[in-house]
C-alpha cells in the first residue's frame, strides 16, 4: 500500500480499511484517466456526419472524467494513500481494452459494443 504519513489528521480508519479504500480509488483513478485518453483519441479521430456534435460531447465526457480524477485522487490523498495517476501505473493497471488508431466513422463511434 502507498501510504503517505501516518498523521493524527487522517481519518479513524484502521490501516487494512486504509488500504482497500486507497486500491479501490486507485483502481477508480485509473479508469477514469483512461477513460479521459480515450475520450481524446476519439475526440481527435470521429469522423462523418455526427462530428460536431460528437467532437462536442466526447470534449464535455473528458472535462467530467478529468474533474472526477482529481476528485477521486485527493479523497485518496485525504485518507492517507498516494495516489499514482502517472501514464506507466495507468498503462499497467487498466482494464480497457485499447482503441484501433485511425479515422473512426461515427457510427461505430456511437455504439458501446466495438
Amino acid at each position: 500500500m502507498a501510504s503517505t504519513a501516518q498523521s493524527a489528521h487522517l481519518p479513524a480508519l484502521g490501516e487494512h480499511q486504509r488500504g482497500d479504500v486507497g486500491n479501490t480509488l486507485q483502481a477508480m483513478l485509473v479508469e477514469l484517466i483512461d477513460l479521459a485518453l480515450f475520450g481524446k483519441q476519439l475526440h481527435w479521430n470521429v469522423t462523418g456526419p455526427l462530428f460536431r456534435p460528437l467532437h462536442e460531447q466526447l470534449d464535455e465526457l473528458v472535462d467530467s472524467w478529468r474533474e472526477l480524477s482529481d476528485v477521486v485522487a485527493e479523497r485518496a490523498v485525504a485518507l492517507g494513500y498516494a495516489p499514482d495517476g502517472q501514464a506507466g501505473a495507468v498503462a499497467a493497471n487498466t482494464e480497457l481494452k485499447p482503441i484501433a488508431r485511425g479515422a473512426l466513422e461515427d457510427p461505430r463511434a456511437q455504439r458501446a459494443d466495438e
